[in-house]
């Protein structure tokens, strides 16, 4: 493997055509390139196009275009190989000699990254990672030689740089991905709509009933005034439950009323019957989704709603591909390091930082979102609709608007499911109910643009959740993975709010037939007198109620290419309050006023408030981040709210938390990580500028 050898085998082959030798440092080497194109087609191009033509969940989060699809075909397919060219070009250009060797090295490191992933594909975990490494690279290096000794084998290399333009024509017209590049877009219907009302709808993610209404059947006013507020004014749907735990395919089921299909993303090539299509003749359109891409690009226009994020699908495909190239023996996820489906978007926010912080899925800033749909309120004829991942985990804001940081994953979560511990789960739906205060608040701010610019009595409302999340202890988050719904389960994952002001409307009305979350869209037709032109599972919610008691529940299982839908469940359609009652937020936060009521869940908790002098028994307390609560600046709006650390003295069952002398919260401790630990929400008006002074409490 050196230059003379190189170019030795040039003159040989000179030699047999019976022309005079060429000197190889002035050759073009188009058969060089010709190589690295075959070869990183095998190591790079196809595997990556494999699991991304799977993957049709990446391309719909990054926000991606056709031309973003085909962009990153291409870039993939051809710009390893002309990279590594162009290091052999000037490496040939400074030292003529080594453009050879440099030439079978990236040979031998390419066949080896070849063989360590057919090797993981087709041994799995039998080899260990150095053992794998080891044989491959052996194989890397015969390949190298073989390629310089053999004109038979830098032939049949020249030929398979067929391979990756097949890898490519495969990713862009056959793969599952290809569903976003090819076909027509879904184009509007004549609905012949007689009422053209403005419409406003507002889809909330991962919000349970049960976090808004007291355990006497209403709506909770002291916690939620704008919820309360929209429902005394609306149809307040208390018997709705959702038809799937997961995103992927709630959200198409709402705007569709139609029940999940296998095989379907939530893309409108997938559902090109849907809201949007329908009232897309009629109607403008002030549309903003989150996570799917349901309405049509000829519709809401080329965005959709989403940033697009070009670059990031780039990092993603490196992430899959050092997931494949790993020392580790393991056989590991394909796509560790991508997104995996909008079931499980937690831990996909960036934390808070300073001033511009926020909650941000996928780089896209949720408040933002909402605003940018009250600054785009029209009346007239509008679909002003807005899906947004509030207040879906993480759980980041508190009433006011102000941040915290907190923990990814939240505490007491293992994947989807929460650990056996009753304190981080009631301290979980303690965060919940805060960052549902926000979310009311900017449902407040929606209220106000609608009345302030004449819209809000012609228009017609809806607000509902694409479905819940549950807070039992050893028990599912989501229940997706093909979990089953358990009883314990059903009351804060299936059953959602739903309030519908019709225009005109002015009184509350509270209805408990079994509606489904399918019923939507055509309640939605029902009221601007719209004409269905196809068949759908739902039904109005003001026409006869359904024939069954009983109610449509699927499930969902995950894999990392989406979200394929499992049963369905048949439950009860008949309502039991108990159920929700069992769950409600008086059960969970004490009625004892409000905003006190949000941090009031733990023992003894009439502590709260009062001064921490009388506590004599002071324990050790080991903040885990200690400077968080050191010089705060006036007017911050990230905050330490969330407070962890753990007691040396494991010796404590209960304690209480205070706040430059003031007790400001109460809590039990727990045990994690081989530590006593303690994890409590403190009220961000205990906090002072400069420097805070923490101290916890032994209660007996």
């Amino acid at each position: 493997m050196t230059g003379a050898d190189t170019t030795t085998e040039e003159g040989e082959r000179s030699g047999r055509t019976g022309e005079a030798p060429t000197d190889p440092t002035r050759r073009p080497r188009v058969r060089d390139l010709i190589e690295l194109f075959a070869l990183c087609g095998l190591a790079i191009a196809q595997p990556v196009l494999d699991i991304f033509g799977r993957a049709t969940s990446q391309f719909i989060f990054r926000g991606a275009e056709r031309a973003d699809l085909v962009l990153f075909g291409i870039i993939v397919t051809v710009l390893p190989a002309l990279a590594l060219w162009a290091v052999e070009s000037v490496v040939g250009a400074v030292a003529p000699k080594l453009r050879g060797p440099l030439h079978l090295v990236f040979v031998a490191v390419l066949v080896t990254m070849f063989v360590v992933q057919l090797g993981r594909a087709a041994l799995g975990g039998l080899l260990g990672g150095v053992v794998l490494w080891v044989l491959a690279l052996g194989l890397g290096v015969a390949a190298a030689e073989l390629r310089r000794r053999s004109e038979a084998a830098r032939l049949w290399l020249s030929y398979a740089a067929i391979a990756p333009a097949v890898f490519l024509g495969l990713f862009l017209f056959a793969s599952e991905s290809s569903r976003v590049i090819g076909g027509a877009e879904p184009a509007a219907v004549a609905a012949g709509i007689d009422d053209p009302h403005p419409v406003v709808m507002v889809v909330l993610d991962e919000l349970p009933l049960s976090a808004l209404v007291t355990s006497g059947g209403d709506i909770d006013a002291e916690l939620y005034p704008h919820v309360a507020e929209l429902a005394d004014d609306s149809h307040w749907f208390r018997n709705t439950t959702t038809v799937s735990t997961s995103t992927w395919h709630a959200m198409p089921s709402i705007v569709s009323g139609r029940y999940p299909v296998d095989g379907t993303a939530p893309v409108a090539a997938d559902h090109p019957e849907s809201l949007f299509t329908l009232l897309g003749e009629a109607y403008d359109m002030n549309v903003t989704e989150s996570v799917t891409r349901l309405c049509p690009a000829s519709i809401c226009g080329s965005e959709g709603g989403i940033q697009r994020q070009r670059r990031a699908l780039f990092f993603d495909a490196l992430d899959v591909l050092r997931t494949r190239w790993s020392w580790s023996g393991e056989q590991g996820d394909p796509v560790a390091g991508m997104v995996e489906g909008p079931a499980d978007t937690a831990g996909a926010a960036d934390q808070p930082a300073g001033e511009e912080g926020g909650f941000a899925d996928f780089e896209l800033d949720q408040p933002e979102r909402f605003r940018t749909l009250t600054e785009g309120l029209t009346g007239g004829a509008t679909l002003n609709y807005l899906h947004i991942l509030l207040p879906h985990v993480p759980y980041r804001y508190l009433p006011s608007g102000e941040q915290y940081v907190g923990p990814d994953p939240d505490l007491g979560r293992v994947d989807d499911d929460w650990m056996d511990e009753p304190w981080l789960t009631r301290l979980g739906r303690q965060r919940l109910q805060l960052q549902m205060g926000y979310v009311d608040a900017l449902l407040g701010e929606l209220l106000d643009q609608l009345r302030s610019r004449g819209i809000y009595d012609d228009a017609l409302i809806v607000v509902t959740s694409d479905h819940g999340i549950s807070f039992r202890p050893g028990g599912p988050i989501r229940a997706i993975e093909g979990q089953p719904l358990e009883d314990g389960d059903v009351a804060d994952l299936v059953h959602v709010p739903l309030l519908v002001k019709l225009p005109g409307q002015s009184e509350a009305v509270v209805d408990d037939r079994n509606v489904e979350t399918v019923d939507l869209l055509p309640t939605i037709a029902d009221v601007l007198g719209a004409e269905l032109p196809w068949e759908v599972d739902g039904r109005s919610v003001f026409a006869a109620p359904r024939p069954d008691d009983v109610t449509t529940v699927y499930g969902s299982s995950v894999n990392p290419f989406g979200v394929e839908p499992t049963g369905p469940e048949q439950l009860p359609g008949g309502f039991d309050w108990s159920e929700i009652a069992e769950h409600a937020t008086d059960v969970v936060l004490p009625a004892v006023g409000e905003p006190e009521r949000f941090y009031l869940i733990g023992p003894q908790s009439e502590l709260v408030g009062e001064p921490a002098g009388p506590l004599a028994d002071e324990v050790e307390f080991l903040a885990d981040d200690p400077e968080s609560f050191r010089d705060l600046t006036s007017g911050s709006t990230v905050l330490p709210a969330l407070v962890r650390g753990s007691l040396p003295d494991g010796d404590t069952d209960r304690v209480a938390l205070a706040l430059n002398g003031v007790v400001v919260a109460t809590a039990p401790t727990f045990s994690l990580d081989g530590r006593t630990q303690v994890a409590v929400m403190v009220p961000p008006g205990a906090f002072t500028p400069g420097d805070n002074d923490v101290r916890v409490y032994r209660l007996a």
